[in-house]
């Protein structure tokens, strides 16, 4: 079995070897390529690039503002559902028959079930606007780079 286990090893590294080999030529391949282009179409490419890098830029500003207004309503739930569960255990602690027992639970139990409801909607509603927005911000760059590449 050991010796099985070095030719899977030995397979496996000759196969990432070879991996790394040929992305290392495709990129050197794709370096010398636009080396070999002339002034216009390097200046081109790279003003493409700088564009493609500010809306990047720009999105990932939306999404970690996004992650942080995500963050502060599932902190803003959590608190809120602490409240509520310690408000009901109380008054389950203060019931005084089986009966009343049961119609305070069934009661707590229905009113954290639409909460779960009403908090998913609201983390539905806050990741929705979020990747709205980052899609619009990366819709704002198309234009420019369907225009160049009609020209």
């Amino acid at each position: 079995m050991p010796c099985c286990e070095r030719a899977l090893r030995s397979d496996a590294v000759r196969t990432g070897l070879d991996t790394m080999t040929e992305v290392a030529q495709r990129t050197s391949d794709q370096t010398i390529e636009m080396l070999n282009r002339t002034g216009e179409q390097a200046q081109d490419l790279a003003q493409q690039s700088s564009q493609n890098l500010r809306a990047m830029a720009e999105t990932g500003n939306v999404l970690a503002r996004g992650f942080q207004d995500l963050s502060q309503e599932w902190f803003k739930l959590v608190q809120e559902r602490l409240q509520k569960n310690l408000d009901g255990f109380t008054a389950l602690a203060r019931c005084q028959s089986v009966p009343e027992l049961m119609t305070v639970q069934s009661a707590f139990m229905r009113e954290r079930l639409r909460e779960t409801i009403d908090s998913a909607q609201r983390m539905a509603v806050v990741s929705t606007r979020v990747a709205d927005e980052a899609a619009r911000t990366i819709a704002a760059q198309r234009p420019n780079n369907t225009q160049r590449g009609a020209a």
